[in-house]
Parts: structure tokens; C-alpha cells; sequence
């Protein structure tokens, strides 16, 4: 009984966090893409090297894990940001919009990551997370 209510609890939460994650990455897609960031100018696909164009095009807003040693986390997309996090191998994490192999993280702290490392290996690896599943 107590182990079923525990299960439940913690099935809630989950569903909790990952409903915060859907509402912001809605939020975010309503938002024009260069709201935030005016100064920047956007990507275009003959900006990344034809390498990584199929890893860029495979990385989708979701749930990931740091499969990495750790992820640092930044308060801004670009690598000279300030650090304001550090996540620890085996930690979950909400990613709500991508930019080149950079995310935006919107729990568990809100920031920058890279998803992987300028040579290609990945920190971040995407977790398959069932949004149909009623808790």
C-alpha cells in the first residue's frame, strides 16, 4: 500500500515537472525567435559544417540526461556567459529550445548547455518520455 502511494507521489511529480517543461516550451514557441536576442544574427544552415548538420537537425526541445562527466550551465547561449550551474552526471534536465549544440534549460535551473563538445561527443543525451501516459 505505502510503496503504491510513494509510486503514485512521485508519478504526479514527474507529470508535474514535465507539464512546467510542455507550458514553456509553448510559451517559447510563440514567441519570435529573436525576441530575447536582437542583437544576434540567426543560424543558417551554411553556417554549420555539413558534419553536424544531421546531429543539429535530430536535436529536438525535450527531456535529457548528462551522460557527460558534467554540463556546465550559463546564464546566456553564448560560451563566454557566465557559469551559474553545474550538473552532475545521471541528472535529468528540461531542454525548451535549441540553438546550434547549445539549449535552454527550463528546470531543474533555468540556463544555458551545450548538448555536446566542439569535437562532436555528446554531454546531453535525450530521454524518451511518454506525454500521453495520464497520471
Amino acid at each position: 500500500g505505502q510503496a503504491v502511494r510513494q509510486a503514485g507521489m512521485a508519478a504526479r511529480t514527474a507529470g508535474q515537472a514535465v507539464g512546467r517543461f510542455l507550458s514553456d516550451v509553448n510559451d517559447r514557441l510563440r514567441q519570435p525567435r529573436d525576441a530575447e536576442f536582437p542583437s544576434q544574427p540567426s543560424m543558417t544552415e551554411d553556417d554549420v559544417p555539413i558534419e553536424l548538420q544531421e546531429l543539429r537537425s535530430s536535436d529536438k526541445p525535450g527531456v535529457y540526461v548528462v551522460i557527460g562527466s558534467a554540463a556546465r550551465v550559463r546564464t546566456g547561449p553564448a560560451l563566454n556567459s557566465p557559469q551559474c550551474a553545474l550538473l552532475e552526471r545521471g541528472e535529468s534536465l528540461g531542454v525548451s529550445e535549441i540553438r546550434g549544440r547549445r539549449g535552454r534549460l527550463s528546470w531543474p535551473v533555468q540556463g544555458w548547455v551545450s548538448l555536446r563538445t566542439t569535437d562532436g561527443e555528446p554531454i546531453l543525451q535525450a530521454l524518451q518520455v511518454p506525454l500521453s501516459t495520464t497520471l
